[in-house]
């Protein structure tokens, strides 16, 4: 299959049994290249892909995260946020009024989300529609292709093997911070 697929329902995530991704390139929120097996490989990590620090539905859902991060790291596991905003828009995230407690990364390049099958194409219909309500993604993201993540969560152990995948399409449904602390619970004990 050809990425970013052409619309939500297309993608292809990658399915627990699976292995992490090489060389796959991100940024911390001061700009810094790191390859995401930096950050995953010797722990069991949680990796969310979000939409952008201008959904609602994903600010929501990271606020909820954050409220279970310590359970998650009593359990040994990390926690890493990833989006297609710049550096500079994920700063702003740690500094504001919601600010959060854990690891964001810039997928600003679309790596990640499309090795890991998520990445899809926002329709010209879309794209007006968030431009109307003041999102513009080029603005987020720092390139002029319109491309997103189906929110998703992967738990990762430490050896790079997925052990739980969830994607879902609809971006206003989320897994709950409950069902992942269960799945993150079961990757410990596996």
């Amino acid at each position: 299959m050809t990425y970013p697929a052409a619309n939500a329902n297309a993608t292809r995530p990658l399915q627990a049994g699976g292995t992490l991704p090489e060389e796959v390139t991100v940024r911390t929120v001061d700009g810094e290249e790191l390859d995401l097996r930096q950050v995953v490989l010797g722990r069991p990590v949680v990796l969310v892909f979000y939409r952008g620090g201008w959904c609602p539905y994903c600010n929501t859902h990271l606020k909820e995260l954050a409220g279970i991060r310590h359970q998650l790291a009593e359990l040994g596991v990390g926690l890493v946020a990833l989006s297609p905003d710049t550096p500079g828009k994920l700063a702003e995230a740690l500094e504001g009024e919601q600010a959060l407690s854990y690891k964001l990364l810039s997928d600003s390049g679309h790596k990640a989300m499309t090795a890991f099958g998520v990445a899809f194409t926002v329709d010209p219909a879309t794209d007006k529609q968030l431009r109307d309500f003041g999102v513009d993604l080029a603005d987020w993201s720092g390139r002029s292709e319109r491309v997103l993540p189906v929110p998703s969560v992967f738990v990762v152990d430490q050896s790079g093997t997925i052990r739980f995948a969830h994607a879902e399409p609809d971006y206003t449904t989320r897994l709950s911070g409950e069902d992942l602390l269960q799945a993150a619970r079961d990757t410990v004990t596996a």
